[in-house]
């Protein structure tokens, strides 16, 4: 065989063997990049839905935390004593009516508390309770985050007719403690936290997500955790609550990247010896016999 075509037959398969094999890889990278895009919109999609229910299981405390406080009404309303300290049901640390007749100045009823610290803070907490206007009205509710001593209070009420026949709020207030927030992660099945809006450090892009109309933000810290942080908005506030949430979806993306190479891996590599030995006997055979 003449060495020109020798070489022109070695070079040929070179060639060819040099495109596929870039063919392959730039597929690969690819179908890597598609399918971790696919799979972070998925995990994307799934964050907002569990920061959803975290703001959804936020509102359904709240209104417990008010009927507590219309039943303890109901059933103290034979209770002549102003003040009470007690222990209270559940996460309950204060319980207080307020008068918000014609007077300027709202007057505090029955209250019942189980956290003694807190009766120096009654007068606080009645600021934030407003008077009744013409955007509220009896059977409204209401809820506020205050901050007693550097500790988070949630606090929530309701406007209606009370006992002794005045119209008035009917108020409870519970500690966001890690206790309480510990029974709150449970629900949601995801570590979970509360910050207010102004404790929390973060970039300026992230920031105008969370306080955008959405009023959400996806912090991804590293491959295994993504932090989820949505706002509440109330007085005193706004809150946010964050969500610890595996990368489940990304991990399964990855394995199924592996495996789908895998496969295009054995798969190119048999098409390529396939073709190589089709080319080799078709033509470059025939080549070789032209030169003899």
């Amino acid at each position: 065989m003449p060495p020109v075509l020798q070489s022109v037959r070695v070079r040929s398969l070179a060639v060819l063997l040099s495109v596929v094999v870039a063919v392959l890889v730039a597929l690969g990278v690819w179908t890597h990049q598609v399918l971790r895009q696919s799979f972070e919109r998925l995990e994307a999609a799934e964050a907002v839905e569990e920061l959803q229910l975290a703001q959804q299981t936020f509102a359904e405390r709240c209104e417990a935390l008010t009927s507590n406080a219309i039943s303890w009404s109901r059933m103290a309303a034979k209770d002549d004593s102003p003040t009470l300290t007690t222990r209270l049901p559940g996460d309950v640390v204060v319980l207080f009516e307020v008068s918000l007749d014609d007077s300027a100045v709202p007057e505090l009823g029955r209250v019942a508390i189980s956290d003694e610290t807190l009766i120096g803070q009654l007068p606080s907490l009645l600021a934030h309770i407003p008077p009744l206007t013409g955007l509220v009205g009896l059977g409204d509710s209401g809820r506020a985050l205050v901050q007693p001593a550097g500790r988070l209070l949630l606090l929530t009420w309701r406007y209606q007719v009370l006992s002794s026949g005045g119209i008035g709020a009917v108020a409870a207030g519970t500690w966001l403690d890690s206790a309480w927030v510990a029974r709150f992660g449970d629900s949601i099945h995801h570590h979970t936290r509360f910050t207010p809006r102004t404790a929390m450090a973060l970039d300026a892009i992230q920031a105008h997500a969370l306080d955008g109309p959405h009023g959400m933000v996806l912090e991804r810290s590293d491959e295994e955790e993504l932090l989820g942080h949505a706002r509440i908005d109330l007085p005193g506030g706004p809150l946010v609550v964050s969500l610890s949430l595996d990368r489940g979806i990304v991990a399964a993306g990855g394995i199924t990247w592996e495996f789908l190479m895998t496969a295009i891996i054995v798969t190119g590599g048999m098409l390529v010896l396939t073709m190589m030995l089709l080319l080799d006997w078709t033509v470059l055979a025939r080549l070789t016999r032209l030169g003899q």
